[in-house]
Formats: structure tokens, C-alpha cells, sequence
């Protein structure tokens, strides 16, 4: 029969995984990690949890044309980042804007030794992508 067709977005990791999303799933495919792109020469890292907090922060600041992040795609891939994270001098940090987002920003500076929270930018909203969203 004819059944009801979902379309979903995925996202790769770095151990060849999907983080996947659409309105009414949010889950992983394959192994959970966390991605990467580390292509700037800056000793400068950002932090995002979720891919479209990632796309998100590339539609608003269409000129920034490379960046060293890392989206963990879940905040249990956190400590598998921190080898990654400790590379860098300076992290920011563009995570939720909730209690569990305040509480991975602790974690961030036990590790790093500057950290800059940018979530008062998007103070408001729970996420950049909700902030891009009623922009």
C-alpha cells in the first residue's frame, strides 16, 4: 500500500555516522560521534552541539569563509572532543542556551584555557538556530 513518506536531513560524523533530524525524529545512524572541520589556520575553535546550530551560524555570518569547529552532534560526544579541543587557544562556544548547555560550557573551561560564551547573542532564544529562525 500506499504509506506516508518522511523526509529526514543527515549529517556525517567523523566515524561515519549520520546525526539525523526532521520534525519528528532526532536520533543517529551508524556510529554516534561528533564532526569536525579543521581548516583555518587561527588557533580558534567553535563549538556547537547540534548541526543546525552549525548551518545556523553559516547563514548569519555568510563572510567567514573557514572555521575550525566541531559540532558534537550530542553532548555525550564531549569527551571524546577534548584532545581536539585542547589543541586550541581560544574555544567559543555556541551551545543551548538551557541548563545542560551551561552545564557542558563548565565542562569546556575545565579543559580550555579561554573560553567565550556566545550565547548571550542569541539571549532569548534556546538555540542559534531558533534566534536564525525569528531573525
Amino acid at each position: 500500500g500506499t504509506g506516508t513518506k518522511y523526509y529526514t536531513l543527515g549529517f556525517n560524523n567523523d566515524k561515519g555516522g549520520y546525526a539525523i533530524r526532521n520534525k519528528y525524529f532526532k536520533g543517529c545512524l551508524g556510529n554516534q560521534y561528533y564532526t569536525a572541520f579543521l581548516n583555518a589556520p587561527e588557533e580558534h575553535l567553535l563549538i556547537f552541539e547540534g548541526f543546525f546550530d552549525y548551518l545556523s551560524y553559516l547563514e548569519l555570518f555568510p563572510n567567514i569563509t573557514a572555521t575550525n569547529s566541531i559540532i558534537l552532534n550530542s553532548k555525550e560526544n564531549f569527551k571524546s572532543s577534548i584532545p581536539i579541543i585542547k589543541d586550541f587557544e581560544t574555544i567559543e562556544y555556541w551551545g543551548d542556551a538551557d541548563t545542560a548547555g551551561t552545564k557542558l560550557l563548565k565542562d569546556i573551561k575545565e579543559v580550555a584555557s579561554k573560553v567565550i560564551d556566545q550565547r548571550p547573542l542569541y539571549f532569548g532564544c534556546k538555540d542559534l538556530n531558533e534566534f536564525l529562525q525569528k531573525k
